[in-house]
């Protein structure tokens, strides 16, 4: 559960530096209990971590995500939706198609109001929902590392055609990765809000510390290992303005 959430997380954009945790070793024995006993508290979540029966949005659009290895060999493949809600605290996102063996059908919402994420989960019809705190010390863990590397974002000059729409390079990178984002102020998208409540989850105590770029929608982002040349990135594909839409969470069981 630990690692279906964190690749939504990077669908979003929150989290391209997450390909970089892999190439990073705890230092001893004692790290790696904590690391465990934190996955373990993830991995079931909250009994008192609020879930909403339904969650509305009203845009949406559509991105893929694509991880190689050094080689260029794809290993991963995600299409996804993600939903924009007319609140600043909330922001979903819905699994279309994966390359990814016996992944459920996989639904995440962040609800920053309640300090929550929940993730819900039909495998052949037995559906599932956990709902992790933004408080779990597993995102904490993560936060102050990813804090330690963060760096500023600035404008290359260059400029690519996304969807129809003229996009701007920003330049970023950590100790492990380097990143380009493509940005378009003309997609008349309201992805202030979508930013919003994913800014406000990177300043939570637990927050993933990922930021983007200001100025406009991101409709691209690549990022390159500084160690092995492996490579993440993600494009929309497909905006969709104006798309009301509601995420359910009745007939769920939690667990």
């Amino acid at each position: 559960m630990r690692h279906l959430a964190l690749l939504l997380l990077a669908l979003a954009g929150f989290a391209l530096p997450l390909s970089a945790q892999k190439e990073r070793k705890q230092k001893d024995a004692a790290e790696q209990e904590k690391a465990m006993q934190q996955a373990m508290a993830a991995m079931f979540g909250n009994q008192d971590c609020p879930i909403q029966d339904n969650y509305n949005f009203d845009h949406a659009f559509t991105s893929v995500m694509v991880s190689t290895d050094m080689s260029g060999k794809e290993e991963t493949r995600i299409k996804a939706r993600n939903l924009i809600s007319g609140s600043e605290d909330v922001m979903g996102i819905e699994v279309l198609e994966s390359n990814i063996k016996d992944m459920p059908s996989s639904t995440m919402v962040l609800d920053m109001g309640r300090r929550s994420m929940v993730t819900l989960m039909d495998q052949q019809g037995n559906k599932m929902a956990i709902c992790m705190s933004m408080d779990n010390p597993m995102f904490g863990m993560q936060a102050e590392d990813e804090k330690a590397d963060a760096a500023d974002f600035r404008k290359t000059g260059k400029t690519k055609e996304i969807l129809g729409f003229r996009c701007e390079e920003w330049a970023s990178e950590d100790a492990d990765m380097m990143y380009s984002f493509w940005v378009s102020d003309k997609t008349g998208m309201p992805v202030d809000r979508y930013y919003d409540v994913m800014n406000k989850q990177r300043l939570a105590p637990g927050g993933l510390a990922t930021r983007m770029p200001k100025g406009g929608m991101v409709l691209r982002i690549d990022g390159v290992s500084k160690k092995d040349d492996s490579r993440m990135e993600m494009e929309v594909v497909e905006l969709k303005p104006k798309l009301k839409s509601a995420i359910s969470t009745k007939g769920y069981q939690r667990f």
